[in-house]
């Protein structure tokens, strides 16, 4: 049995200096642990912990946790075999592992103590089983498993979550749930998480501890066996709430304040990890953007692996995204418009395949995005005009819309995993053109992340009280197959259609006749896979509204809506399929939640006219439903805007 060693702490005078509302008295240089009664229900136990890549994932893992007094900060690893063999660590003590870590006072009122550790020296390709806490006190916590990575470029799945944001037991439960359901469904070996995993410990604020203890502490049943790659989000940004929480192996000497940054290699895949709270006053266009030193960093860390199967980028603002933070709609996201000049220039020049984003609550994949640098242009950015697509099948999953022959990246956001915040796409925002799929489900989200011989496999998934379904599915390949982005389909023209439809939503509360009227948007030629697009407004009794529907060259539909009815903001989506019938009429088949089919068909007007970019076609449009009135508001969600 290994004797219980030291507990390295900070100096008696530095450690004194920082503590938070707890008093210590001091003997003899020995250090005198408070009664757990004189500050709450915790007293040793392990609270708050995580457990996070750190280092060679091969051969290395960190760990971190909280405790009220101070206890020791003791590791023990033990590979599975052995611990399944012996049945316990205490018989099979000869064979653990064991790490000392260090304790330092937190900086954050009523904390208590942070403690850190990693595991060194370990075996490749091997699964272990660990626990840590005070082997003296007999305080650990609940003992878990994990695999390091193998030196080969070996296939691998991890699950991409994002914005868990909760602020109450409800949110966390629902977060909760997602996590169970995923992890006894699918078979994956870690979790990246891009930030937004508090509510109230906001950027420039105070820090909301109790949101991290139902964070962490309630979620350690599925954490405990999934190390988690974490990225701040803004809600996350407090004073070291981040830092406090999570071990990584930062650049010696950066700034932790609002977050981490960091990179790692996992099976042939370098992921590189940024702190987006690293600027300053979002709101001011001309001192904003990400500093200068985790700029250099993250440039000379792209430059390393540029050769490197994929290279991937995890970070919570997101560079290309439709909803209202990343379109800057209420002028206060300056900071991510300066981010988008200081680091799609880098993610261009170095390769990068797929920047995995957070912030804005809902799904969303960006066009290959290709981006020179920045001199002052309003647009340095483009679509990769040169990319194909085909229809794939990998494994189960057939006919997989799959880009190839790539010079851009895809900016990717899997949406929120709590459920409590959802958000519509901004319909004519800045940032429309640049992306290729976006919706509001309103509901809870998560993405499986195959990583392949030659791609990457996006398999998205809504999760309900009653199951999880796959929602999306796409894939990006190093190959240059299939057919070329420019060639066009049979029906890219111009149009515009008008015509009502009535329409109820979710209790009742609304019932109303619509006008509509929608005019098509000219498609980019990297939109040639759709055969239509066309945006529109419509008007009822007390209230308008925006919809955008998108036209599939495989056939599929997919239309985003927004209705204002006084201070209420409702947002719906809906799904389905169209065709061209032998009367060259255009029809459109929805199919709503409630199972109500619903048709559009859009009849040719006699006085059709030629115009020099195609044929220009003025169309009505006549609704109807198998049940009668257009049941079409699926899921109501009134925006939260406040300080997302």
């Amino acid at each position: 049995m290994k004797k219980t060693s030291l507990i390295k702490v900070l100096s008696i005078s530095t450690l004194s200096a920082l503590l938070t509302g707890l008093t210590l008295s001091f003997a003899s240089n020995k250090i005198v642990k408070v009664k757990a009664e004189e500050i709450g229900d915790y007293g040793d136990a392990v609270r708050m912990p995580s457990m996070t890549f750190y280092g060679d994932t091969a051969t290395q893992m960190g760990f971190c946790w909280t405790t009220t007094n101070i206890t020791g900060t003791e590791l023990q690893v033990l590979d599975k075999a052995t611990f399944d063999t012996y049945g316990s660590f205490e018989a099979a003590s000869q064979y653990i592992k064991y790490f000392d870590g260090t304790i330092e006072a937190s900086l954050i009122a009523g904390d208590g103590f942070i403690h850190r550790a990693h595991a060194k020296g370990l075996s490749p390709d091997t699964e272990y089983v660990y626990r840590f806490g005070d082997e003296e006190l007999s305080q650990w916590c609940e003992q878990g498993t994990f695999k390091t990575s193998a030196r080969s470029n070996r296939n691998f799945t991890f699950m991409h979550i994002s914005d868990p944001q909760g602020d109450n037991e409800l949110h966390y439960a629902s977060y909760n749930q997602l996590l169970n359901d995923s992890s006894g469904q699918f078979d994956y070996e870690w979790i990246a998480l891009t930030g937004d995993i508090t509510d109230d410990s906001h950027f420039g604020k105070s820090v909301d501890l109790n949101e991290w203890e139902m964070a962490l502490t309630d979620q350690w049943e599925v954490f405990k066996d999934y190390p988690v790659a974490a990225v701040s989000g803004n809600h996350d940004g407090a004073l070291h709430a981040f830092h406090s929480r999570y071990n990584y192996d930062s650049p010696e000497g950066s700034d932790t304040s609002t977050g981490d940054y960091y990179s790692f290699d996992y099976q042939g895949v370098h992921f590189t990890c940024l702190n987006s709270n690293d600027t300053s006053n979002p709101k001011d266009p001309d001192t904003t953007g990400m500093g200068e030193e985790q700029l250099a960093w993250a440039e000379a860390d792209l430059a390393k692996h540029q050769n490197d199967k994929f290279l991937i980028v995890m970070m919570h603002k997101g560079l290309f995204d439709s909803g209202g933070h990343s379109c800057n709609e209420d002028h206060s996201d300056y900071d991510i418009e300066k981010m988008r000049r200081q680091l799609a220039p880098l993610f261009t020049k170095y390769g990068v395949d797929l920047v995995l984003e957070g912030h804005d609550h809902l799904y969303n994949l960006s066009y290959p995005m290709v981006a020179d640098t920045y001199v002052g242009q309003d647009e340095y950015y483009h679509i990769d005009e040169g990319y194909k697509y085909s229809y794939r099948d990998y494994g189960d999953l057939k006919h997989v819309y799959t880009f190839s022959n790539l010079e851009g990246t895809f900016y990717f956001n899997t949406g929120t995993a709590s459920g409590q915040k959802y958000y519509a796409p901004v319909i004519g925002g800045s940032m429309e053109d640049t992306i290729f799929d976006t919706s509001n489900p309103n509901q809870k989200m998560f993405t499986m992340v195959d990583v392949l011989d030659d791609s990457i496999l996006l398999r998205t998934y809504l999760c309900t009280s009653n199951e999880v379904s796959l929602y999306k599915t796409y894939a990006i390949a190093h190959d240059d197959e299939g057919t070329p982005s420019h060639e066009g389909g049979d029906h890219d023209t111009d149009f515009e259609i008008e015509g009502n439809y009535s329409f109820a939503y979710q209790f009742a509360r609304y019932n109303h006749t619509a006008k509509v009227k929608m005019k098509s948007k000219k498609l980019v030629p990297a939109e040639a896979d759709l055969a239509g697009k066309f945006v529109g407004t419509f008007s009822c009794d007390g209230g308008s509204g925006t919809s955008t529907c998108r036209l599939y060259r495989t056939g599929k539909v997919t239309m985003e809506n927004e209705l204002i009815i006084g201070e209420e903001t409702i947002t719906f989506a809906t799904g389905g399929s169209w065709f061209m019938n032998e009367k060259k009429e255009l029809v459109i088949s929805i199919r709503d939640e409630k199972e109500v089919l619903v048709t559009y068909v859009a009849k040719t007007a006699s006085d059709q006219k030629s115009g020099c970019g195609g044929n220009i076609v003025t169309t009505s449009i006549l609704l109807s439903s198998l049940s009668g009135l257009l049941a079409v508001m699926l899921l109501l969600s009134k925006k939260k805007r406040n300080e997302q």
